[in-house]
């Protein structure tokens, strides 16, 4: 362990400091509990607390409002379209995850919508 002789003439001033103990006046003190109590008195709840909405109100407010909405919506729209019309590049990538011993029944999604259209 290196001793640092450098800080001696600061030990006076630390043990003063460590021996003082501070006291805050009691006009301090009264001011202190009556700017307490001013704000005591101000503060309380300013509402009752959150209001719980049911049905198409209470979804909406629950996804985060009309904004939320709209991004879900085209989400939604952006999805439906890949999957009916997918791009180019993922049918060979699909196609190879697909075709990996398995069986399963591509369907051509623009067949699929024509023929709900034809129903309506």
């Amino acid at each position: 362990m290196q001793d640092n002789r450098e800080t001696d003439g600061l030990d006076a001033f630390f043990d003063a400091a460590r021996k003082e103990t501070a006291v805050p006046s009691g006009d301090l003190l009264a001011r202190i509990a009556t700017e307490a109590v001013a704000v005591q008195k101000g503060s309380g709840p300013t509402r009752q607390g959150p209001r719980y909405r049911s049905g198409w109100r209470g979804v909406l407010s629950a996804i985060g409002g009309w904004p939320s909405l709209a991004g879900l919506s085209v989400a939604t729209l952006a999805g439906i379209w890949i999957g009916i019309s997918p791009p180019a590049s993922i049918e060979p990538i699909s196609s190879f995850y697909l075709s990996a011993g398995q069986d399963y029944v591509a369907v051509d999604g623009a067949l699929w919508l024509d023929k709900i259209l034809e129903d309506i």
